[in-house]
C-alpha cells in the first residue's frame, strides 16, 4: 500500500517535524509511506482549496483521499485500523491523508474526500495534528500486521 501524507506548508516546529518523520519511517515497515508538503502561497482559503484540488486532480482517479477535519467522523484506533484495512483491500493507487493548515479546508476539498475524519474532539495545532495522524496510521498498520505496538 502506498500512503502519502500531505501537509500544507512546511513544519515550523522542529520537534513536531521530527516526531512526524519518525512515525512515517517506522510505518515504512508495513507500507510505502511518503510526505508531500504543498507550498501555500494562496492569499485566501478559496485560493488554497483550489490549489489542493488541482494537486489532487494530478493524482488520478484511483487515489483514496482521507481529509482530516475537526468536524469529521471520530473513531477509536481499532475501528480506524478496520477502515485502513478496507482502504487497502479496495486497492487504490495510493491513500492520501490530507492534513490541513491552521484554518482547515473548505467544503470543496471535504466533498472530494472519500473519508473525512476527526482526530479528537479537542482542537490541535495543525502540526501536532499531523503528528497524531502519522502515529495513528502507524498504530493501524501495526494492528493489521499483528505487531505488539498497540495495547488494548
Amino acid at each position: 500500500m502506498r500512503i502519502v501524507f500531505v501537509t500544507l506548508g512546511r513544519f515550523k516546529s522542529d520537534a513536531c517535524e521530527q516526531l512526524f518523520n519518525h512515525y512515517l519511517k517506522i510505518s515504512g515497515r508495513f507500507a510505502d509511506v511518503t510526505h508531500e508538503a504543498l507550498a501555500s502561497r494562496a492569499r485566501d482559503a478559496e485560493e488554497r482549496d483550489a490549489a489542493v484540488l488541482e494537486w489532487l486532480d494530478r493524482r488520478g482517479a484511483r487515489a483514496y483521499l482521507t481529509a482530516l477535519d475537526e468536524n469529521g467522523a471520530a473513531m477509536g484506533s481499532r475501528a480506524f485500523a478496520a477502515q485502513v484495512e478496507k482502504i487497502r483491500d479496495c486497492s487504490p493507487s495510493e491513500w492520501i491523508v490530507l492534513c490541513g493548515a491552521e484554518h482547515g479546508f473548505g467544503e470543496s476539498v471535504k466533498a472530494r474526500a472519500r473519508q473525512v475524519l476527526s482526530l479528537s474532539s479537542f482542537t490541535f495545532p495543525h502540526e501536532l495534528a499531523a503528528v497524531v495522524a502519522s502515529e495513528q496510521v502507524f498504530r493501524a498498520l501495526s494492528i493489521l500486521n499483528r505487531h505488539p505496538y498497540h495495547n488494548d
